[in-house]
């Protein structure tokens, strides 16, 4: 019962104010709407939908370029989607390379593969901290 309450207060607080939409994600279901933008998990990734044009603006790989893409529509800055897409696309690279070497290192009994294996893993892992860290910096 409290929980409805503090909910309406926060409700009422939020639609008194002039606070741009897309500060406030809203979790609906299976999908985030940030502003008039909406970001929904497929089956091969991530997808961003525009509700005033009904269509689906960008695909990505992965969770954060997907809000990336939608918090930086919302806001109309002049960021190219590519630009962010790029980023994807080269995270989405290194995420399956660590995948593979991961599997790789299970399998190897070859000490001499095994430390090629972790330097080429530990390589791929840094680059994807690196990449996500760019695509948080168009969400914050």
């Amino acid at each position: 019962m409290k929980h409805d309450n503090v909910a309406k207060g926060l409700q009422e607080l939020v639609n008194s104010t002039k606070l741009p939409s897309y500060l406030f994600p809203v979790k609906n279901g299976d999908r985030i709407n940030i502003g008039s933008y909406s970001v929904a998990q497929t089956k091969d990734g991530y997808s961003v939908k525009s509700y005033k044009t009904n269509c689906i603006i960008a695909e990505t790989y992965t969770k954060e370029a997907a809000i990336a893409i939608a918090k930086t529509k919302a806001k109309n800055k002049g960021v190219s989607i590519q630009q962010i897409l790029s980023i994807d696309s080269h995270l989405a690279k290194h995420m399956i390379d660590c995948m593979f070497y991961k599997n790789s290192l299970k399998r190897t009994t070859d000490d001499f593969r095994y430390e090629i294996l972790c330097t080429r893993y530990d390589i791929s892992k840094e680059i994807v901290d690196e990449d996500k860290e760019k695509l948080k910096q168009f969400i914050f």
